[in-house]
């Protein structure tokens, strides 16, 4: 009974969520009734759902949270040092309303180009920032019991999410029922339809209600459940993960490893609930076990930092800065300079720390400083040098040349695809204003696909190919519409079908067909050999892959089409294959 009586409390509070928060409410049901107009504009799923209503939405997500921070702001100092708070406050909703607006115009013509990319950084950079302001600039007027306000913000999303799921699995579940015991005929959309206004204006309700009424309010305890999720689980686990991490240094150290890359995404996750650990145990300070722990795990930290930097150096010596590289720089300075502050201060008056990542994403986000210019700068550097190191660079031109290592052909082709995939050309140095990859050969004098030495008797082993490990942006551009496709096959499976395509294995080739009512029509056919001949070649030694290089391209029933494989594994004998596509298609081109 107390957690039904807990529940109906939640949803009636909801109501004071549009009393204390009304700019972000409005945002959230604006955002709902732009996803629900195109989950029924009649379009298939398309790439960040191009559209005009679609790049409102994510504008609106952002609005949600930039608002919800300048409301946080105002109450935070109401009544303070601010003397004429009326001005104050609409200064502030005044500049929300300008980085709204900035943001629509910057995104809506970015769709379709190689730009988005860059565009893309910068729209979830401010939006990972304001999500962060709106966990401290409420409580920016005092530091009393911060970690209990940030805590208290935490738990208001988990129980909003936990009410959120269940509210729609039990509308999921009387939907199903009146569709198959009385045979309606409801339009499928509708769950899509639910979703969105549960886990939308509901869970934002639910999640505002819990944020404390007035400034003056005092921060209620963070409850014994929070306190031994912290104290009993987190901080055991982190320590017998620090010590297997001591352990892996002490083997390396002793056969001379080289770190292995998986160091960095394992200390990823370390590293973030590590900090966090730290941050709550601020708030238990008068427990001894807390003083402790406050006072020697930060340093026991700061060695598997060492590491991840070396790990993640070698990788920039070897590849240069992309986003995701530099993410990861920025991310360890940050975890370094939290775990400075914990070392200094002991978990007293920790709002600086939130305030320090607000300032990093940011300034990572655009700027000549930021992720995209760096990245860009950087693999423009690696270009140059190869070029240099081969004479094919004169007066600020490349000078086409056939007469070159493999192993040089591989790496300047690889790095061409990764700045034609993430940058328009006019950005780019040394490339020819008019340049694509279809006039590579031209330009630089060789093919893209190199076939150096390596593994060619495939039948021994299994082949495996995943083009995400460098996780750039897919190039979507001239494509407004997007598919992901799976087959297993042949043994497996004889086709799949999906709700606009078929996928099946025809005498040693690959075919998809597309469905046009109760038919299908051949769309795109590749033998399996020309698909293998094409992984293997990308696997060889002295290239990287990224997302954008395995593709065929083409045009069928009146339309441009780009097949990306995304994934590829075979068995020894290369009998059973399993393949992940995504398929992008140009309507417009009839």
């Amino acid at each position: 009974m107390r957690i039904f009586e807990s529940f109906k409390n939640n949803i009636k509070n909801t109501r004071v969520s549009f009393q204390q928060f009304p700019l972000p409410m409005i945002c959230v049901f604006l955002y709902a009734v732009s996803m629900i107009y195109s989950n029924h504009t009649g379009e298939p799923h398309t790439i960040f759902n191009v559209g005009s209503s679609s790049i409102f939405s994510l504008v609106m997500v952002l609005g949600f949270f930039l608002f919800l921070a300048g409301n946080l702001l105002n109450d935070s100092y109401e009544s303070s040092w601010i003397k004429n708070y009326d001005s104050f406050k609409i200064v502030v909703y005044l500049i929300v309303v300008i980085i709204l607006v900035s943001m629509y115009l910057t995104l809506k013509p970015a769709i379709g180009t190689s730009s988005v990319n860059s565009v893309f950084y910068i729209y979830w950079g401010v939006l990972l920032a304001a999500i962060t302001a709106c966990t401290f600039v409420g409580r920016l007027h005092t530091a009393d019991h911060f970690e209990r306000y940030v805590g208290k913000i935490f738990q208001s999303e988990l129980i909003a999410l936990f009410y959120s799921l269940v509210l729609y699995g039990g509308c999921s579940a009387v939907l199903f029922a009146l569709v198959h015991l009385f045979s309606l005929d409801l339009n499928s959309e509708i769950y899509l339809d639910i979703l969105i206004l549960i886990f939308g204006p509901f869970q934002a309700g639910v999640f505002l209600a819990g944020f404390p009424r007035k400034i003056g309010e005092e921060v209620g305890s963070l409850g014994g459940i929070f306190r031994g999720l912290v104290q009993k689980i987190l901080t055991p686990l982190l320590l017998i993960y620090t010590v297997i991490l001591y352990l892996y240094f002490i083997k390396m150290f002793v056969t001379g490893e080289i770190p292995s890359n998986i160091i960095r995404n394992l200390f990823i996750w370390y590293g973030i609930v590590s900090v966090v650990v730290l941050f709550f145990h601020s708030s238990y300070r008068e427990d001894e076990g807390s003083r402790k722990f406050l006072g020697i795990y930060p340093a026991l930290v700061i060695p598997t930092i060492v590491v991840y930097f070396y790990a993640l150096i070698l990788r920039v010596k070897d590849l240069g800065i992309t986003e995701s590289r530099y993410l990861g720089l920025a991310f360890g300075a940050y975890v370094f300079i939290c775990l400075i502050y914990f070392i200094w201060r002991r978990g007293q008056d920790n709002r600086v720390l939130p305030v320090i990542l607000v300032i990093l994403l940011l300034l990572g986000s655009f700027g000549p400083q930021g992720m995209v210019a760096t990245s860009r700068r950087s693999q423009e550097k690696r270009l140059e040098s190869y070029l240099l190191k081969n004479d094919m660079l004169k007066d600020g031109k490349i000078v086409a040349k056939s007469n070159i290592k493999d192993e040089d052909k591989a790496e300047i082709a690889s790095i061409a695809r990764y700045l034609l995939s993430s940058y328009e050309t006019k950005d780019l140095k040394y490339f020819p204003k008019d340049f694509t990859m279809a006039s590579f050969e031209d330009v630089f004098g060789f093919k893209q696909g190199i076939n150096v030495d390596g593994p060619s008797d495939t039948n021994n082993a299994g082949f495996n190919y995943y083009a995400f490990d460098q996780q750039e942006f897919l190039d979507i551009n001239g494509y407004d519409q997007y598919y992901f496709l799976t087959y297993s096959g042949p043994d497996q499976e004889k086709e799949r079908d999906f709700r606009y395509f078929v996928v099946k294995d025809d005498n040693g080739a690959l075919v998809i067909d597309k469905k046009d009512g109760n038919k299908t029509r051949e769309f795109i056919r590749l033998s399996w050999e020309e698909i293998l001949k094409k992984g293997q070649v990308l696997l060889t030694p002295g290239s990287v892959p990224n997302i954008n290089e395995f593709s065929f391209e083409g045009k069928s029933l009146g339309q441009r089409y780009r097949l990306v494989v995304s994934s590829l594994s075979t068995d020894a004998l290369q009998e059973n294959i399993y393949i992940e596509m995504i398929l992008l298609v140009d309507t417009q081109d009839n």
